[in-house]
C-alpha cells in the first residue's frame, strides 16, 4: 500500500519533472507556491492513488477592480487547469 505520509517529501519535490511538463503547467519556479504548482502536485497525488484532491486559488475572492483581478486569476488558472485535465 502507498504510504503518503512517508512519501510526502518525494511527492512535493518537483525538481525531477521534465521542463516540458513544467512549461505545460506554466510553472516558472518550482519553489513558488501557486495554483500551477498545486495542479501538478494534484496530478502526482492522483498518480499515487489518492482518490480525492481539492484545488483552490487563494486569491480568487474579489470585491473590487473586478475586470483586472478576474483577468489575472484566469491567466493564473487556465493553463495549469488544462494541463491537469489533459494529464
Amino acid at each position: 500500500a502507498y504510504q503518503l505520509q512517508s512519501s510526502a517529501p518525494e511527492l512535493m519535490d518537483l525538481s525531477q519533472e521534465p521542463q516540458s511538463v513544467l512549461d505545460a503547467y506554466g510553472i516558472k519556479d518550482i519553489r513558488e507556491s501557486n495554483f500551477a504548482r498545486n495542479c501538478l502536485i494534484a496530478r502526482r497525488l492522483a498518480e499515487r492513488g489518492v482518490r480525492f484532491v481539492q484545488l483552490f486559488h487563494e486569491a480568487w475572492d474579489q470585491h473590487g477592480d473586478l475586470t483586472r483581478a478576474i483577468k489575472k486569476n484566469c491567466e493564473d488558472t487556465d493553463k495549469p487547469s488544462a494541463a491537469l485535465v489533459s494529464d
